[in-house]
């Protein structure tokens, strides 16, 4: 079903969860002076590959960054891995995709599920999402299932491949439609400290 101006709930969840994306990602940078993107022991660049498939087509890659934090309005230790197309590239279709599990973050596969329970409330688990903007389209997808595997971790870097596929929701042309979706890839990502530009 297309979202309607009257599925708050869900609109609301999705909203929260971006939310909560943003917060986690700002907390996990630092007071580093390096350039954004680069490891000063590693040289080190996040980045990432993925296709989207079904309702939409496209095939991305860009940086890849992680970071964890505390859900501020739960107090719940939360993770997230963002993986976001160049911004440095104008004109060019905007894609990102995000995870968000709570606890720990380890070398482990995930099992991924959709943010809203039955009940029409925030559910548990880890919760994969896409996004895609461009000129003629914008899109959003957020899986049901599919899997999330992280196949090497340390302090810096954070190595995995994903699937997952739900409903999409997409506005192509003005013009509204749903579909069946698959979002896979991988990914080297970099932590947020040396990612994101420095606070202060």
């Amino acid at each position: 079903m297309l979202l309607q101006p009257t599925d708050y709930s869900e609109m609301a969840i999705l909203r929260r969860t971006t939310h909560l994306v943003l917060l986690l990602l700002l907390a996990a940078c630092g007071g580093d002076d390096d350039p954004a993107g680069l490891d000063p022991d590693t040289q080190f660049a996040g980045n990432f590959t993925a296709t989207f498939s079904g309702v939409t087509s496209a095939t991305t890659s860009g940086v890849a960054i992680f970071g964890s934090g505390v859900d501020p309005s739960s107090g719940t230790p939360t993770w997230v891995v963002y993986l976001v197309t160049d911004a440095n590239n104008p004109g060019a279709s905007a894609e990102a995709i995000y995870f968000v599990g709570q606890n720990t973050l380890g070398v482990q596969t995930y099992s991924l599920t959709n943010p809203v329970d039955n009940n029409g409330t925030a559910a548990s688990g880890v919760t994969g999402m896409g996004f895609i903007t461009s000129q003629t389209e914008f899109g959003t997808f957020v899986s049901d299932n599919g899997t999330l595997q992280i196949t090497s971790m340390d302090s810096n870097r954070l190595d995995g491949t994903f699937t997952f596929s739900g409903t999409g929701n997409l506005l192509s042309g003005g013009q509204p439609q749903e579909g069946a979706f698959t979002i896979q890839g991988s990914f080297q990502a970099q932590n947020g400290n040396f990612i994101l530009p420095p606070t202060g």
